[in-house]
């Protein structure tokens, strides 16, 4: 019980002390994937405890190459650092659904849903 308490405080001094936010999910995309069509975006973040959000958002993209859609995946999850040097998770891809296009190997319909960790009241 002491190893799973004292990893708990580690987890939340962790996210206390980095002031760093995940980055916005459309500008990302944008950059991660020039010139695909912009996905449908739904946002079902909700509060946690205390001054704690928890920000989930579902991208759905039509059609789009799955490898593109591992690849925003893999850039959001990115570690972020903020000015001081702290550092703490990214964005945790929490589910992916796919549905094949026909005809289209290895492109379709992709769902991300993406979690982070934020204070109230930040993005």
């Amino acid at each position: 019980v002491r190893a799973e308490v004292a990893a708990y405080e580690a987890a939340r001094t962790l996210f206390e002390t980095c002031q760093a936010e995940p980055p916005l999910l459309l500008p990302l995309v944008a950059k991660c994937l020039p010139g695909a069509t912009a996905p449908e975006l739904r946002d079902l973040s909700e509060a946690g405890a205390g001054a704690w959000q928890r920000r989930r958002h579902e991208l759905s993209f039509d059609p789009i190459a799955a490898a593109d859609a591992f690849a925003l995946a893999v850039a959001a999850g990115q570690p972020l650092r903020d000015a001081a040097g702290n550092e703490r998770p990214g964005w945790r891809l929490s589910s992916c659904v796919i549905r094949p296009a026909p005809g289209q190997p290895g492109s379709g319909r992709v769902v991300l849903t993406l979690d982070a960790l934020v204070r109230n009241g930040n993005r």
